[in-house]
């Protein structure tokens, strides 16, 4: 409780005390912001105007402190019955507020709907919390080959829509498979394990990529929401590494590297998978003779914005990369420029990018 005035601070405290409410009772707004980080209340009741720190102040800095996901309800109390007053006590974040001299009956009802609403509020939050180290735990794979991968994976929350799949096949040879579902997060994340599961499988089963691709088609066609797809980029290496086959269905150009150099940019050719019932899988097969290594990343690298709303896009991109390969420098490297370009705006998708290697036998 944040109360300036004696007079004002004691019967409220004792209503409440007999409501069984343990009350913290401090005088200033500074106070409050100190008081709460201490004490992480269940809820606030503040005044607005104060010594040293008014109540908008203090509860726009509360709010700042609190975790994602957090609720801790701030209800005011005033006097002030001006319109521009009250909305100010919503606009700095602020959840409700009580004219005084208040009416018992009235705010020991706001406080007990604001208490269930935040234990609602919190307890949605620590199931997706839960829900998605489950799917982060099974995302991550120990069928994953990865001795020949440089990767950088930054999911915007703790599930990533982002998918990367690699898996040595018993004649030696490997399949790679990179993707983007529709949107970040759980809903993005949830049909993550299923496609995984059959990429994996059938890998390891011999069967060849485009046959793999086929199957997560119409696996995802059948499972899939509506307006739910999987963009992706597919790689298959021969066993002598002398044979590439490349496929890129709704994702950024991927990219192919010879001794350093820039030689083909593999554009998309299909729609994301899961659109169609009958996707035709058609692989393109690249002979290289040289070492050789593909670039491959999400649009979240491409399409992360600055402050001015200006993308990254594929330019800066593709002068990273040179930047990364000349210097040897560490897949990090691509989200410390990003991080710089954006000004300290938020990645408002995923950020994946992949580079496999090969060396011909």
């Amino acid at each position: 409780m944040v109360e300036d005035d004696p007079l004002s601070a004691l019967p409220l405290t004792a209503f409440l005390t007999g409501e069984s409410y343990h009350v913290v009772a401090v005088e200033d707004g500074q106070e409050a912001v100190e008081k709460f980080e201490q004490v992480q209340p269940q809820l606030v009741l503040m005044d607005i105007n104060m010594p040293r720190m008014n109540g908008f102040e203090a509860s726009r800095l509360i709010k700042q402190s609190l975790p994602p996901g957090k609720m801790v309800p701030v209800v005011f109390l005033t006097s002030e019955e001006r319109d521009r007053e009250l909305a100010s006590c919503l606009e700095c974040g602020g959840d409700d507020f009580v004219t005084k001299p208040f009416q018992p009956i009235v705010l020991k009802a706001r406080i007990k709907a604001w208490l269930e609403r935040a234990r609602m509020a919190n307890q949605i939050t620590r199931d997706r919390e839960l829900i998605e180290r489950i799917l982060q735990s099974m995302q991550e794979s120990c069928r994953f080959e990865h001795s020949n991968l440089r990767l950088l994976t930054t999911p915007v929350e703790r599930a990533s829509g982002d998918c990367v799949m690699s898996c040595r096949r018993p004649d030696g040879g490997q399949n790679l498979l990179v993707g983007d579902f529709t949107g970040h997060g759980i809903a993005a994340a949830l049909l993550g394990p299923m496609t995984e599961e059959l990429f994996y499988n059938m890998s390891e089963a011999g069967r060849p990529l485009g046959e793999i691709i086929t199957a997560i088609n119409s696996k995802l066609y059948a499972k899939s929401p509506p307006l739910i797809f999987f963009a992706a980029c597919g790689v298959g290496f021969s066993p002598d590494q002398r044979e590439l086959q490349v496929w890129n269905a709704g994702m950024p150009e991927m990219l192919l590297y010879q001794d350093g150099q820039l030689t083909k940019r593999i554009h998309s050719t299909a729609p994301p998978i899961g659109i169609m019932s009958d996707l035709a899988v058609k692989l393109e097969t690249l002979t290289v003779e040289q070492e050789s290594r593909v670039a491959i990343c999400s649009d979240g690298v491409i399409e992360a914005c600055n402050a001015d709303g200006k993308m990254f896009g594929q330019t800066r991109y593709e002068m990273l990369l040179e930047q990364l390969n000349r210097q040897g420098l560490d897949p990090s490297f691509i989200y410390q420029e990003l991080s710089a370009f954006a000004q300290g705006q938020s990645f408002h998708d995923d950020v994946t990018w992949v580079e496999i290697c090969c060396t011909p036998g």
